[in-house]
């Protein structure tokens, strides 16, 4: 980024207050992937119609300007996508949606540009908006980000560089990759068939719950053992 004003796509992962009248703004964008900026001024009567724009789940045109790490915004704009509804995102949609949002946050180095992981986030906001079964979507959408940071298994080899069989059952070990089971370990593995479905992005009604549990293992190992915030709205959505 320069410190001439630049134009970029974005959406807002998360907003915190700064001083007593602006807000540090943490956005994923097409054109630069993860970074902050900062709403000067923007709490006032003057600035609701700002403020209004500058919420989760919408595509933005950001206008931002500065030399450092933190970017000052001049301006927004929404961009219209009638597949991405913001007003739809309740209860469980909410709490799937900022489960997105957290986990990008945490997976993501600053400043380093994911083009595809930012069309696979678009699509999966637009899947949670328009659809009831969105688990497979949100598979999909971790196994892309898994490969944009370079820590997705290979789903094709085993960690002996065999190739993985359908008929053969695997465990995901710690050194980052599947390894055929043994008889003791069966109980803990999960079919090669599943394996290589995943790897090709398919993520069928039968093999979701095992799926589920890979991605579960392999998004661990990214975002830590900090109990996420959406896990929790996840839980009261599930009382109400």
């Amino acid at each position: 980024m320069n410190s001439k004003n630049e134009r970029v796509k974005a959406i807002i992962l998360h907003a915190k207050p700064y001083q007593e009248s602006s807000m540090i703004l943490q956005v994923f964008s097409f054109e630069y992937g993860l970074f902050s900026v900062i709403a000067k001024g923007i709490k006032g009567k003057k600035s609701q119609a700002k403020k209004a724009l500058l919420q989760p789940f919408q595509i933005l045109t950001l206008e931002i300007t500065g030399r450092s790490n933190l970017k000052t915004l001049v301006g927004c704009e929404l961009e219209f996508n009638e597949a991405i509804n913001a007003s739809l995102f309740r209860d469980r949609k909410l709490a799937c949606a900022f489960y997105a949002n957290e986990v990008l946050i945490r997976a993501l180095p600053e400043r380093h540009e994911f083009p595809d992981l930012f069309k696979a986030y678009c699509q999966l906001l637009a899947n949670i908006a328009n659809t009831e079964n969105y688990s497979a979507s949100l598979r999909q959408f971790e196994l892309v980000l898994l490969r944009a940071i370079g820590v997705a298994p290979d789903f094709n080899f085993d960690i002996e560089g065999m190739p993985i069989l359908a008929d053969n059952s695997y465990i995901l070990s710690v050194q980052g990759g599947f390894s055929k089971a043994t008889k003791i370990e069966l109980n803990d593995s999960f079919p090669g068939s599943v394996i290589l479905s995943l790897g090709e992005g398919l993520i069928t009604e039968s093999h979701l719950k095992q799926s589920e549990q890979i991605c579960r293992r392999l998004m661990r190992s990214v975002i830590g053992d900090k109990p996420l915030q959406s896990r929790k709205l996840w839980q009261h959505s599930n009382l109400t």
